[in-house]
């Protein structure tokens, strides 16, 4: 408890008490921090971020690493992982993706893959070709699956009900391989390396990948 008084022309008044309590602003396996001023960025500083909705591999998917393919369920952190330029890089998290009932199928071996990809909707390839650098000033682009989707090379995909979908966060913002093909990972800095298309840049893509863009 604090007494609150004030003063005024030689006279002290007593104004009454008031119960003061810290102020928790991070609070780290179990032990916590009190200051002012600061606002908390996550609960627990251990915890991992989560996956974004409409993206990610199953967990069967054989991802490309040093000693060659292991399936990504096996994966852990601290693991190493070749990305888009065979350079050997840690993981950082294995990230669950909000569920989701649909995803896209790309066909082995287009894209470079050397087994069938489901991958989330929204997640986005690497694909190199002139068409990109001819309709974005980039040889290489990060395209979302759903615009590389024609029926063929790559398909609607209905999942198992409980079917669950996985990110691979990086240590650095490089691409992953599956196969020779590079998919967007969750780097650490949330930047990923490439030209990122926008949504109506992505639909532009798709426009031409339907109209016989082959890869």
């Amino acid at each position: 408890m604090k007494q609150i008084t004030v003063q005024a022309y030689g006279q002290l008044a007593y104004l009454g008490r008031v119960s003061t309590q810290p102020e928790l602003v991070l609070q780290a396996n179990g032990r916590p921090s009190v200051g002012g001023g600061v606002l908390p960025g996550i609960g627990n500083i251990n915890a991992a971020p989560q996956g974004c909705a409409e993206t990610g591999l199953l967990g069967t998917t054989r991802v490309a690493t040093p000693d060659g393919p292991v399936e990504l369920q096996e994966l852990v952190p601290g693991d190493l992982v070749l990305d888009g330029n065979n350079v050997a890089v840690a993981v950082k998290h294995i990230l669950k993706t909000p569920m989701t009932k649909t995803a896209i199928c790309i066909r082995a071996p287009y894209f470079g893959l050397d087994q069938d990809l489901v991958i989330g909707a929204d997640h986005r390839v690497a694909i190199t070709s002139d068409t990109a650098e001819y309709l974005f000033g980039a040889e290489t682009v990060l395209v979302p699956a759903w615009a590389i989707k024609d029926g063929r090379k790559a398909q609607h995909w209905e999942l198992a009900p409980k079917a669950q979908l996985y990110q691979i966060q990086l240590e650095t913002a490089a691409t992953l391989k599956v196969g020779k093909c590079a998919l967007e990972s969750m780097p650490k800095s949330g930047q990923t390396v490439g030209k990122v298309l926008s949504v109506e840049e992505a639909r532009c893509f798709a426009a031409e990948h339907k109209s016989g863009y082959q890869n």
